[in-house]
C-alpha cells in the first residue's frame, strides 16, 4: 500500500490541508520529504498516518476527519480478493472497494458524511438528515489481511528523559504486528538483539546454510546498505552475541566504542534489516540528529534502498537532506492567513545550501552580527569613506573572516569597483 493523497480537516494543528503525494505524470511517489519550522505539522502527520493504517489503533474521534488514496500492489490485491471476496454484496464499502481497485489499483478511503435534504410533506418541506456510507472504515481491515504490511516508525524524541523514564507497558503501546516503533534506550543490548533476530529469521528461510554463512551474509547486507554513508567503520564478526566493529586502521572495536551518531546509524540498519520490509511504509522524524553532515547528505539511500517497494516519509530540518532531493519529492509546511499550508518548491536537488537555507527554509544562513558588519563596510566604499577610522575598525573583523568566505568576495569586488570607477 502506498499513500497517494491525503485531505485532513480540523485534526490538531490541520484545519484544511491537502497532499498529491504524486508527480506529474501520476505516478505515486516512493520518497516524501517534509520540511518547515517547528510547530507546522510534520511529526503530527506522521504520527497521523501511522495511526489511519494502524488496525490496533482507533480513531474513533477524528472518524470523519480524513480522505486518504491508497495505491495496492497487484499482489495485496490477490490477498484481498481471497479475504474479502465472501462479502461481496453484502458490504456497500467492499463493493465499492473492489469496484475502484479494478479501474486502476487506486481507492480512495473517506468518512460517512451527514447530509441535510428536504422532503415534502404535505406541500410542507421538512428538514431530514441522512448519512452518506464511507467506507474509511475497511482501512484497518485490510491492513490487518495484508499482515505483510509493516510500519516502521523512527521518532525523534528518542533521546528524551521521558522516554528513557516509561514504562513496559508505556512502550508496548506503540508497537504491534503492525507498527513497528523504534526505541532508542540501551543501544548495545538493541543492536545485538536485532542483529541476533535478523540471523534468525534468515536461518528459519534458508535452513540449508550453515550459521556462519547467514552471519557473513547479513553482515555483508548490513554494510552494503551503509556503503553510501562512508562511515569509519565496518561490522566484520559477532562473538557470543557481541557484534565486532572494525575501523579505518584495522583496529577491532565493541557497540559500547561507537560515538551517537554511528550507533544511530548501524542501529537504524540492522532494525530495518530485522522486519524484512517490502511493500511497507518507513516513517522518519529528523533522522539528521547527532549526524555528521556529510553523512546527512546520504542519508536518504538507508531508507530508500532498505526492503523492496516501500514508502518512505521523512520529516527534516536538514538542507543537506533537502538539496539532495527533487522539489517533487519535497513538501514545505507553512503558516499562511493564520493557517498551515502545503507548497512544494520549485528548485531543491542539486542546489547550494545556502540557497536551500534561504529560499525554501526561509532562514538567515549568516551570522546576523557579521552580517551588520559588512553592510555597514560596504555602504562605506559607496561613500568613500572606508579608509577612515570607522572603516579601518570594521575592515579588521573582516579579515578575521575566510578569504574565501562570500563576504570577503563582496569586500574585495566592491573596493576593486571603486578604485576603478569611484564609487
Amino acid at each position: 500500500m502506498k499513500i497517494r493523497k491525503l485531505k485532513i480537516k480540523n485534526y490538531k494543528i490541520f484545519e484544511d490541508v491537502e497532499f498529491d503525494f504524486t508527480d506529474e505524470n501520476g505516478k505515486t511517489l516512493d520518497t516524501i520529504i517534509l520540511t518547515g519550522i517547528n510547530g507546522t505539522g510534520k511529526t503530527t502527520l506522521l504520527e497521523l498516518i501511522a495511526k489511519i493504517l494502524t488496525p490496533e489503533i482507533k480513531l474513533k474521534k477524528h472518524f470523519n476527519n480524513f480522505n486518504i488514496e491508497i495505491e495496492f500492489e497487484a499482489e495485496e490485491i490477490k490477498i484481498l480478493q481471497q479475504e474479502l471476496s465472501h462479502k461481496i454484496h453484502e458490504d456497500e464499502g467492499i463493493d465499492y472497494f473492489f469496484h475502484e481497485i479494478s479501474k486502476n489499483n487506486v481507492v480512495l478511503f473517506y468518512p460517512s458524511e451527514k447530509q441535510i435534504g428536504y422532503i415534502n410533506d404535505n406541500d410542507k418541506l421538512e428538514e431530514e438528515i441522512y448519512y452518506i456510507l464511507g467506507n474509511f472504515y475497511l482501512l484497518p481491515l485490510i491492513s490487518k489481511i495484508l499482515n505483510n504490511y509493516k510500519i516502521a516508525a523512527f521518532h525523534n524524541n528518542i533521546f528524551s528523559k521521558k522516554n528513557k523514564n516509561e514504562s513496559a507497558s508505556e512502550k508496548d503501546k506503540f508497537t504491534s504486528d503492525t507498527l513497528k516503533f523504534i526505541n532508542y534506550e540501551n543501544y548495545e543490548q538493541h543492536l545485538e538483539a536485532y542483529f541476533d533476530k535478523a540471523i534468525l529469521q534468515y536461518l528459519k528461510s534458508h535452513r540449508k546454510l550453515t550459521y556462519d554463512d547467514i552471519v557473513t551474509k547479513r553482515i555483508s547486507e548490513i554494510n552494503t546498505l551503509l556503503k553510501s554513508l562512508k562511515i569509519n567503520t565496518k561490522i566484520v564478526d559477532i562473538d557470543e552475541n557481541k557484534l565486532i566493529l572494525e575501523n579505518l586502521s584495522g583496529k577491532k572495536l565493541g557497540v559500547k566504542d561507537l560515538s551517537a551518531g554511528e550507533k544511530q546509524i548501524y542501529y537504524r540498519a540492522i532494525f530495518l534489516l530485522s522486519l524484512n520490509l517490502q511493500n511497507s511504509l518507513i516513517l522518519v522524524d529528523e533522522p539528521e540528529i547527532s549526524l555528521h553532515p556529510t553523512w546527512q547528505s546520504s542519508l536518504l539511500s538507508l531508507y530508500e534502498n532498505t526492503g523492496e517497494n516501500n514508502q518512505v516519509f521523512i520529516a527534516t530540518h536538514s538542507p543537506h537532506i533537502i538539496g539532495k532531493t527533487a522539489p517533487e519529492n519535497v513538501f514545505l509546511l507553512k503558516y499562511q492567513d493564520k493557517k498551515i499550508v502545503v507548497e512544494q518548491p520549485k528548485y531543491t536537488k542539486g542546489h547550494s545550501i545556502p540557497y536551500v537555507l534561504s529560499e525554501i527554509m526561509d532562514s538567515n544562513y549568516n551570522d546576523t552580527h557579521t552580517n551588520e558588519i559588512v553592510e555597514k563596510y560596504l555602504k562605506l566604499i559607496r561613500k568613500g569613506k572606508h579608509e577612515t577610522t570607522e572603516g579601518e575598525k570594521l575592515l579588521e573583523k573582516i579579515n578575521l573572516l575566510s578569504p574565501e568566505s562570500e563576504e570577503r568576495v563582496r569586500v574585495r569586488f566592491s573596493l576593486e569597483r571603486f578604485k576603478a570607477i569611484g564609487r
